[in-house]
């Protein structure tokens, strides 16, 4: 039961952090806020990790899992450890308690794991299982991108995208017809910078976003227009290899771009403000800066999110693409 056995494994670590965070004495704040930040990564990453890898697709054959009742207990055990960084709590009371919280939640739910573990997927499933899970946990794992000392969320990260390629573009239509290895060169800059972001865009914003009933429809048609900007870029750098008249399309690609942005700088981001927490938009910023350069290096053919759709069990597959997009 490798899957079960890591996830026993993290919460026992966890469990050991929350002791030694008890032992501070409550007049070391600072002390107490290291612990704090630490276990809150940990907490972060262990939940998310562990809804979207395992009980995400283990849904689909066992109608029993409530996810949503997860989550919410997930969230407010997070929401009750940022509380232990308020200075009119009584520490002595406040951080046993949380271990209490934290301790009857891991029984139940590792009562319900080994059960999982035991009755619904097989010992060469787990093992995959836990391979997932061990490799997405190395992916959130680090520092979170940041702008000018400020952890940065999804909204942010895109934006800059967004206007680094409307920059381009802009320099492209700049140019006269005898500029020729700037126009190359610059094309090949707004490949490089499109797709890899379009397809971790896909992968990490668009398939969360798409889980919210109300955004369904606003997020199938960016896909859309994602597959219509490219097919424009797929002509503009065959006119630009052939010297064919490039401008025109370039500009089509402009103002395709442009009002696919302010779509999604609008509606979209504001659907995402109304229904993800903070953390959860600081997360996906990590998971997008993480799989940008790993879609370029690999040439487009395949991203982390193919790679772990393929580690997870067979008959899970499909399940896990259809809720992350891996398959788009």
């Amino acid at each position: 039961m490798a899957i079960y056995k890591t996830l026993i494994d993290d919460h026992r670590t966890m469990q050991i952090w929350i002791g030694n965070m008890e032992q501070v004495p409550p007049e070391d704040i600072s002390t107490r806020a290291v612990f704090i930040d630490h276990l809150l990564e940990m907490f972060r990453v262990h939940h998310l990790v562990e809804e979207l890898a395992f009980y995400l697709p283990l849904k689909a054959f066992s109608a029993g899992i409530d996810i949503y009742g997860r989550h919410q207990t997930h969230a407010q055990l997070i929401q009750d450890l940022e509380d232990l960084r308020l200075p009119e709590i009584c520490w002595h009371e406040a951080a046993p308690r949380f271990r209490q919280l934290v301790d009857a939640h891991f029984d139940e739910e590792e009562s319900a794991l080994y059960d999982l573990c035991t009755d619904r997927i097989t010992p060469e499933e787990s093992a995959q299982f836990a391979e997932v899970y061990i490799s997405m946990k190395s992916i959130l794992l680090s520092n979170q991108p940041a702008q000018g000392g400020k952890i940065m969320e999804i909204y942010d990260v895109l934006k800059k995208d967004h206007e680094t390629v409307k920059g381009l573009l802009a320099q492209l239509l700049s140019l006269s017809e005898q500029e020729e290895e700037q126009r190359h060169e610059l094309v090949r800059q707004i490949r490089d910078a499109l797709i890899p972001h379009a397809r971790a865009e896909e992968s990490v914003f668009y398939n969360s976003l798409r889980s919210v009933e109300s955004a369904k429809d606003m997020t199938m048609h960016a896909f859309r227009e994602h597959l219509e900007a490219e097919a424009v870029l797929r002509l503009l750098q065959l006119e630009d290899k052939t010297n064919m008249d490039w401008r025109e399309t370039a500009q089509k690609l402009k103002t395709a771009l442009v009002h696919h942005i302010q779509e999604e700088e609008g509606l979209m981001f504001e659907k995402a403000r109304n229904h993800f927490t903070s953390e959860e938009a600081q997360m996906m910023a990590t998971a997008f800066e993480k799989m940008k350069p790993e879609i370029k290096e690999q040439g487009l053919a395949g991203t982390t999110w193919e790679m772990l759709a393929n580690l997870m069990p067979p008959r899970f597959t499909d399940s896990f693409r259809k809720s992350s997009g891996s398959g788009m």
